[in-house]
């Protein structure tokens, strides 16, 4: 099988299965295929704050981490250099455990 043809398997199956529900005004809950290695979802929001669309965990990510006995320690000392460059890869922001993407 070729790349290509793992990549279109992969964008369509992905594709089917987000769902995107209303939430309230400005405010959509987003469920996708990718979970944790527990079962439970990964929380995505996508809501409007101030004048700007952002896609944010509302800190649920580092929260269930912390459940699977990952230290908060992360976010300090050499470990920290490792999040903070994998966040910055892909455009997110840890906004004290929110994680954001705008």
């Amino acid at each position: 099988m070729e790349a290509k043809n793992i990549q279109q398997i992969l964008l369509k199956r992905a594709y089917e299965e987000v769902e995107v529900f209303e939430e309230g005004m400005n405010r959509f809950r987003v469920f996708t295929p990718f979970m944790f290695g527990d079962g439970d979802h990964i929380s995505v929001v996508l809501k409007k704050e101030r004048e700007q669309w952002i896609l944010s965990d509302e800190g649920d990510t580092l929260s269930h981490l912390s459940l699977l006995g990952v230290s908060e320690n992360v976010l300090y000392g050499t470990r920290c250099d490792l999040v903070n460059g994998i966040l910055e890869e892909f455009n997110t922001e840890n906004r004290g455990g929110e994680l954001v993407v705008r």
